[in-house]
């Protein structure tokens, strides 16, 4: 396993874990500053999971991989998007726009679980190229 497999692994495993963290910070709305950390969760779950996009994206570039050619990879291109997608209905709807709460909820909701998806396809894809299964 390659140096970049690993980083690529830690950081979106780092992802996960701040995303799952801002959805049950948002729970906890007795706290006052349970916004404040929310975001900072969100925020800093979308900079790992764009920075582990990278890692992978920039080594297959180097390698002359192909991109896009594995379940993987289509599903972590939809996570990516999905983690731009969310946090920005959210700054919308810190500025007042109120109709997209149920939106920015629900989004948020889908891309932890596209997230947990694309893990899993990413960790049968690694035996698969380990030949573990076929």
């Amino acid at each position: 396993m390659s140096i970049y497999t690993i980083i690529h692994f830690s950081l979106m495993g780092i992802a996960a874990l701040l995303l799952l963290a801002a959805i049950f910070t948002a729970r906890k709305k007795n706290d006052p500053a349970w916004l404040n950390k929310h975001r900072i969760r969100a925020v800093s779950g979308v900079i790992a999971g764009i920075a582990g996009a990278l890692v992978m994206f920039f080594h297959k570039e180097a390698a002359s991989y192909p991109h896009f050619k594995s379940l993987h990879a289509i599903a972590g291109l939809v996570t990516v998007l999905l983690i731009l997608i969310t946090p920005t209905m959210g700054m919308i709807l810190v500025r007042g726009k109120e109709t997209l709460r149920p939106v920015h909820r629900l989004f948020g909701r889908i891309t932890f679980l596209i997230v947990v998806i694309t893990a899993l396809f990413g960790v049968l894809r690694l035996l698969q190229l380990m030949k573990i299964i076929q």
